[in-house]
């Protein structure tokens, strides 16, 4: 031990450590970032050598095996500091997590990796010769760092392994109280505060592994920062099989714990015909952070990326007229992505959507949303990339990540560090912490509702953060604004869902009640029209068609019960 004057007691072991054996966590993350400018730096410096090596009048007077063998160097130096980008991320999430065995991999990689760049060095400033002296000096000192960079680590693994294996074992696995909580629900459960995040796990949704299809056939079909999603299949004894997503999660401990809630939340919702369907889970290895979500499988994906396509290939017709107002399918439907000149009725394609089929998809979200005020759950993530549509395109809410169930209506508080869908958020969730509220998803609705009669386009796409401007004018009265495809009924709910007081927004029984009274004024001329096209194939056989008013081929196909489309006049079926 080292006494100073002051009384002050050192370890010398401690010396001889990196920043004297004081947090050597933050000693690797900040050199596993310093590690990362210095290849980047490397890059620019070696590059503007290289430059210079380029212009030089000698250079195609040198000798053919060195100019062959010079570029054949610069490609290894660039992959080498590419590497090193890549494996300080890896490093530095490794320290996040106290990960040993990710710390070792690491340093066995960094020292094979330093030891070819060595030799390469060496071979490239002794044999080929005429190297810039300052390049010299700069790699030299570089990899004096990278011997530095690998003792940290080392002593970092001491750290974890003979000082904190407690703490280690904490940060990557769940706790005993955490799967006690799980297993039999939190002990300090009030009337008023519980619900299904507190209580007991429900056994009957756990699913036997052996009722899926083996792993290697699941299908992929997409992926997030925590979690992955496959399509397989699920054959329960004495059922007939059908298709089911699986979730599989597994990622930093904060986030598992979310997902925990939401998964025990959904165990109580009951079923309804616009949320999806829970089917179980496979929690065996939940103590190491693993979880297999088993849901409905709804083939058309996330309304987002389905309205998004649909836009871009010009598969959407827009039934507004020139002032605006729906005017159903009697009369031009025109693309949003063209202007047509149409006299005659033609077969429309069934990959097009129209703006029915939005007014449909609305209601069917806002019955789902109705159905969760029902039974007290906020969901807090309202928007068209948490909608599901299935293979009859019945629109279903999903991700229930930030949902809450609220027995005392109080709101769902969520803490600043999260990650929030500011996008969506009422003007009351930006004030101290985030508050979440029935009244809040009714706004997040009316955003909803934006997105998908812009078919697909992004709310407030000019902006990637709120800033403090953004938040100062959404709570004197700015939103999104009427999207370009939205009937007058449609923006009369939008504005009714942004009213800046919460209190004063309308309920989503209400809108339900709105919507389906503005679906069937449009319904009834439906059907109106079909009995019209009925008649039209009844009176008309092939060929009659004297005037050649209407082509040949049209009695014979309404008799095959088509879909017309008024629009696009070269489409034939």
């Amino acid at each position: 031990m080292v006494t100073f004057s002051h009384g002050l007691k050192l370890d010398k072991r401690k010396l001889v450590k990196p920043c004297f054996g004081i947090f050597l966590p933050g000693s690797v993350k900040n050199t596993t970032i310093a590690n990362g400018f210095l290849a980047v730096a490397s890059m620019i410096i070696f590059g503007a050598g290289i430059i210079e090596y380029l212009n030089r009048e000698n250079f195609y007077n040198q000798d053919p095996l060195q100019q062959i063998l010079r570029p054949l160097f610069w490609i290894a130096y660039y992959s080498y500091w590419g590497a090193e980008i890549y494996l300080s991320l890896v490093l530095y999430s490794a320290s996040k997590r106290l990960n040993f065995g990710e710390c070792k991999r690491w340093i066995y990689i960094q020292s094979f990796g330093l030891v070819v760049f060595l030799t390469l060095y060496s071979f490239h400033c002794f044999w080929l010769a005429n190297f810039n002296i300052i390049l010299r000096v700069l790699l030299g000192i570089l990899s004096v760092y990278k011997v530095y960079n690998i003792w940290v680590v080392y002593c970092f693994m001491l750290w974890v392994r003979e000082k904190h294996p407690a703490m280690r074992n904490i940060i990557m696995q769940l706790t005993d109280a955490d799967l006690e909580e799980f297993e039999n629900g939190s002990s300090s459960q009030t009337r008023e505060g519980s619900g299904p995040a507190q209580n007991p796990y429900d056994r009957s949704f756990e699913i036997n592994k052996e009722c899926l299809t083996d792993r290697s056939t699941w299908t992929f079909l997409s992926q997030t920062e925590f979690s992955s999603v496959y399509q397989a299949v699920y054959n329960e004894p004495g059922s007939t099989p059908i298709p089911v997503a699986v979730k599989t999660i597994r990622s930093e401990l904060s986030y598992f714990k979310t997902q925990l809630c939401e998964f025990k939340i959904r165990t109580e919702l009951g079923r309804h015909q616009n949320i999806v369907g829970l089917i179980g889970a496979n929690t065996g290895n939940i103590r190491n952070r693993e979880l297999e979500l088993i849901v409905e499988y709804c083939p058309y994906g996330n309304l987002e990326s389905f309205l998004q396509n649909k836009k871009m290939l010009g598969l959407f017709i827009n039934q507004l007229d020139s002032f605006g107002r729906f005017c159903g399918t009697s009369k031009p439907e025109v693309p949003a992505s063209k202007t047509v000149d149409v006299s005659l009725p033609i077969i429309r394609s069934v990959e097009t959507i129209k703006t029915s089929d939005l007014v449909r998809w609305a209601l069917h979200i806002a019955r789902g949303m109705a159905y969760l005020n029902e039974v007290k759950v906020i969901h807090g993530d309202l928007a068209i990339r948490n909608v599901l549509l299935t293979s009859d395109l019945t629109a279903k809410i999903n991700d229930f990540g930030l949902s809450k169930q609220c027995y005392s209506y109080r709101g769902y508080v969520r803490c600043k560090e999260k990650r929030i869908p500011w996008r969506s958020m009422a003007p009351e969730c930006f004030s101290g912490k985030i508050n979440f509220s029935f009244e809040s998803d009714v706004w997040a609705y009316g955003v909803t509702l934006w997105e998908m009669f812009s078919v697909g386009d992004i709310p407030y796409s000019y902006l990637d953060t709120p800033d403090e401007r953004f938040v100062y004018s959404l709570k004197n009265g700015k939103n999104p604004g009427c999207p370009a495809f939205a009937p007058p009924e449609i923006y009369q709910i939008m504005q009714s869902c942004w009213n800046l007081e919460p209190k004063q927004r309308c309920s989503f029984a209400d809108i339900v009640r709105k919507l389906e009274a503005f679906s069937k004024t449009f319904s009834d001329e439906n059907s109106n029209q079909r009995r019209s096209l009925d008649q039209i194939a009844l009176n008309m056989t092939p060929g009659s068609n004297q005037s050649g008013v209407v082509p040949t081929h049209l009695p014979a196909i309404l008799r095959s019960n088509p879909y017309i489309d008024h629009n696009n006049v070269g489409a034939v079926v």
